[in-house]
Parts: structure tokens; C-alpha cells; sequence
């Protein structure tokens, strides 16, 4: 029998034309369903050990009220507030301790999150194993130990690793990424804060007032004043003026300047507004010493100038 070669050439290319088409067809579902798949489980926002709705907000509530508002006394009762919802929340019960002027209850909070340590995993155990570290050392601190240097140093090292490690697998964590920077200024200087802030943030991280107000900063202790200043401005013109953060800001920025009387005075301010705030107080009390030490200098100048 003879094969007809037109036709066969004919039923080849529909074939073709077939499996092409069912190729295209698998290539379209596959790239559909990755689209639509769940983001891998380390994405964005970091999960938490604790199941109480809650918890997690007042928890979150409180990072937002201590960096961006300048809040310390509302945002150690946000932190009790999660407690209260989940006792066993030692994220909360971390920063908490952190917090709290009470010796003797960061000391029962210390042993307790060192007893709930091993229970925890992931990046929540990675944060928790630095501010368990930071509850240390002000304890020991606090004791008058010999070794808090020492201890320190470790912390902050600890800090850069965990902090780092949590900031790349999960890069919405605003405020854990403010806390790397400010680890990195504390270990490396305001050239590599900056520069990492720069880079590691998005647009909208970098409008976040702690970490504008931080750039402000950084951007001082390079002798950028008037770049600082300009942030500054900008910072304050999109906050209430009743909060604590941008006279908090303008507090450090004039005292880097070496204007003293305008770093009290915003300094002052933040106190004033919530007499917690630990930056605006340490501000407060350098500003005044700062004023003191020069008026003593122009008496002692007017003295030899007699004599």
C-alpha cells in the first residue's frame, strides 16, 4: 500500500500545531499559579508564637508608639496590654523588660525568658535571644558589675548578626530594621548606618518618623546640618505637634550643632509631653550641663581678663 506523502505531511503539521498549542497551554497555567500562589512563609512581617489576635496588636502598637510617636509610657502599657491577652507572649514580655524602671521585675522577667528561651524558633527566637541580651546587661549594669563592657560588646555583635539575618527574610519589619541601624551606628559609625538605611529601606520605610528622625541624626554627626535640618522640617511638618518624636529630633539635631539653649528647649518639650521619653531626657539633662560647662567658661574668661 502506498503511503500518500501530502497527506501525512498534512496530519504531521496538525500534530504539531496540536502539542505546540498544549505546550503554550501548560506554560500560561504554570506561570498563572505561580502568580496566584501564598508568598513563601519568611516573607514581609515576621509571625509570632502566640495565637491571641491581641497580643500581636497591642505588641505591634507598642514598637509604633516608642519609635515613631516617641511614646515610652503608653507604649510599656501597649507591651502589658499583649501580656495581659498572652502571659506566655515573650516577645512582649522582652520588650517589657526593656522598658520597665522596676529592677526587680525586669530581673523576674530575665529568668522567665530565659526559661521559655528554648521554645521558641525562627526569627522570633533570633530577636529575642538580642533584647534577652540587652535586659543583661542593664542588669548588670544597674548591679555595678565590672563586666558590662565586655557584655555589651557581645550583645551588639549578636545584635548585627540576629538583626541582620531577620531584616533580609523579612523586609517589612520596619522597626527591627530601625534597631539594626541603630546597632550598626553603635558598632561601625554614622557612615555605615547611613548607608545601610539607604539601602536596605523603601520609600515608605524612609518616611517612617523613627527612621527619618535617625537619618536626621546620623546625617548631624557627618556635618550635614543643613540637610539634616531640612528632613527635620519635614519630618515635623507631618506629625501633631503634641507628640514627643519631632521636638525629640530637633533636640538632638541642635545639639549636635552645638546650639544648646534650642537643644533644650525641644528637648524640654519632649519631657514634657511624656517625662518617659529616655532620648529626650538623656537630651535634656546634656543640653543644661552643655550650657552650664560654657557659662562657666565665659565667667572664668572674664576672671583672667580682670586679673
Amino acid at each position: 500500500m502506498r503511503i500518500n506523502e501530502g497527506w501525512t505531511i498534512t496530519l504531521l503539521f496538525a500534530y504539531l500545531s496540536r502539542m505546540v498549542r498544549f505546550s503554550l497551554f501548560c506554560t500560561l497555567s504554570l506561570l498563572l499559579l505561580g502568580c496566584t500562589r501564598e508568598p513563601p512563609a519568611d516573607a514581609g512581617l515576621m509571625s509570632y508564637s502566640t495565637t491571641e489576635d491581641s497580643a500581636t496588636y497591642y505588641y505591634r502598637l507598642g514598637w509604633k508608639e516608642i519609635m515613631d510617636d516617641g511614646w515610652y509610657g503608653p507604649s510599656e502599657q501597649s507591651y502589658r496590654k499583649s501580656l495581659a491577652f498572652d502571659p506566655d507572649f515573650l516577645l512582649a514580655k522582652s520588650t517589657l523588660a526593656r522598658l520597665t524602671l522596676d529592677r526587680s521585675e525586669r530581673l523576674r522577667l530575665y529568668e522567665e525568658l530565659r526559661k521559655g528561651l528554648p521554645s521558641v524558633t525562627g526569627a522570633e527566637r533570633l530577636a529575642l535571644e538580642v533584647y534577652m541580651g540587652f535586659t543583661h546587661f542593664t542588669n548588670l549594669r544597674e548591679a555595678g558589675a565590672d563586666s558590662t563592657a565586655a557584655v555589651l560588646s557581645r550583645v551588639l555583635s549578636l545584635a548585627e548578626k540576629n538583626f541582620g539575618e531577620i531584616i533580609h527574610r523579612h523586609p517589612e519589619e520596619t522597626y527591627l530594621k530601625a534597631e539594626y541601624f541603630e546597632v550598626l551606628h553603635s558598632v561601625h559609625g554614622p557612615e555605615k548606618a547611613l548607608d545601610s538605611l539607604r539601602l536596605l529601606t523603601s520609600a515608605a520605610q524612609r518616611r517612617a518618623p523613627f527612621i527619618r528622625g535617625f537619618e536626621v541624626s546620623l546625617l548631624a554627626e557627618m556635618g550635614e546640618f543643613a540637610v539634616a535640618k531640612s528632613l527635620a522640617d519635614s519630618l515635623a511638618a507631618g506629625l501633631p505637634a503634641d507628640l514627643p518624636k519631632p521636638h525629640a529630633v530637633y533636640a538632638d539635631l541642635y545639639f549636635q550643632m552645638d546650639s544648646f539653649s534650642l537643644a533644650r528647649s525641644f528637648a524640654a518639650r519632649a519631657v514634657e509631653l511624656d517625662h518617659r521619653n529616655l532620648d529626650a531626657s538623656r537630651l535634656l539633662s546634656r543640653s543644661e550641663s552643655a550650657i552650664k560647662e560654657a557659662f562657666s567658661g565665659i565667667k572664668e574668661d572674664k576672671w583672667e581678663k580682670k586679673d
